[in-house]
């Protein structure tokens, strides 16, 4: 946030120098940081296959110092029921895998395995590589199924019985029956999915791998696609558990056609797991619907998960693929580098994982 803020407040001139003077200044870090998240996600999926021996102190100062955390309690009547930790990872002023922003043509540094050069100096960096793609997302850390589960079970205290989820070992994810009564189910809302392959086959995989299996997955589409070649994309065992809509979405609350907003909030309850992935690079409409999770409280809680590529007035990004001209504002947020990371600081104190999406 302090080097955000730092950016926000130089002037356009500056804020570019700035920011490389920060990545520059932060460069040893990168490898550390991408080796903690890797541990994390071993970890995660580990947890789901009640692996042996691939255990990780939670207390260990380097994930303590390179990892963010959201932290969660329960209360009842006054008292502090439950609470816990979900690990996340940190977010970047400059919304991408850090290791390629490092090498982005935009930044201009002299780059080689283990190595950074700028200015007649050079940094050794163990473990660093040169070559990452602009949409690596192998530092993003979803949730697990013991995030879920808690996440879950807690929320719905009260409105069903305890025992409908179990939180010790041996899960079996979301995807099963019930005996009776309301249950959670996992639900995946894709704006912008393009097709299967696009970006819906890392997300499955991720999270299967981390114990979570979507009951559901819906996908909203603008760019008219030909039916036969879309659903050929889709493998066999997804297709009763996706919903495709070739149709734009609408940030719109009152458009009852195509608002995103109430259609979550009718498909959804608090029973559910609920992960989004809002890139449909039309700033109109997706910062409308993420203002809306941002300022309604009932709504937010309804979402676990949030992956938005929100583009802003970044000094390497609009260069390297995001517009050159961008508005200072829109929708009461301000479009600067430390009024964009509260934002998505501001998602997670609301206890929603948001992630900067690629």
């Amino acid at each position: 946030m302090e080097y955000g803020m730092r950016i926000s407040n130089a002037s356009e001139s500056e804020r570019y120098q700035l920011m490389k003077q920060i990545m520059w200044d932060d460069a040893e870090h990168v490898p550390k940081l991408i080796d903690a998240t890797h541990r994390m996600v071993r970890h995660k999926q580990a947890q789901w296959r009640d692996a042996q021996g691939v255990g990780l102190n939670e207390s260990d100062p380097s994930l303590l110092f390179y990892l963010s955390r959201i932290n969660f309690r329960v209360h009842c009547l006054g008292n502090v029921r439950h609470e816990w930790s979900e690990w996340i990872e940190p977010l970047t002023v400059y919304g991408r895998h850090p290791m390629y922003i490092l090498s982005a043509k935009p930044t201009k540094f002299g780059v080689a395995p283990n190595k950074l050069v700028w200015e007649g100096q050079t940094k050794s960096l163990p473990g660093f590589r040169p070559t990452r793609e602009i949409c690596d997302t192998d530092y993003l850390v979803g949730s697990g199924i013991d995030d879920a589960l808690q996440r879950v079970w807690f929320r719905a205290l009260g409105s069903r019985h305890t025992d409908d989820v179990t939180l010790g070992s041996n899960h079996t994810g979301f995807r099963r029956q019930h005996a009776a009564g309301p249950h959670p189910r996992a639900y995946f809302f894709d704006m912008g999915t393009s097709t299967f392959i696009s970006s819906l086959t890392y997300f499955t995989c991720m999270y299967a791998q981390q114990g979570i299996a979507f009951d559901h997955i819906y996908g909203w589409e603008y760019t008219l696609l030909e039916p036969t070649s879309f659903w050929s994309k889709v493998p066999p065992p997804m297709k009763p558990h996706y919903s495709f809509f070739n149709i734009p979405v609408s940030g719109d609350a009152s458009d009852v056609d195509k608002s995103f907003v109430q259609f979550l909030a009718n498909t959804v309850s608090a029973h559910d797991f609920v992960a989004i992935k809002l890139d449909i690079d039309t700033p109109d409409i997706e910062n409308k619907i993420a203002m809306d999770l941002f300022a309604d409280q009932q709504l937010a809680n309804l979402v676990d998960e949030l992956y938005f590529e929100l583009h802003f007035r970044c000094p390497i990004m609009m260069p390297a693929g995001w517009d050159d001209v961008m508005p200072h504002e829109l929708f009461g947020l301000r479009l600067d580098t430390g009024h964009v990371l509260e934002f998505f600081a501001g998602l997670r104190r609301r206890g929603i994982r948001a992630h900067m999406w690629v």
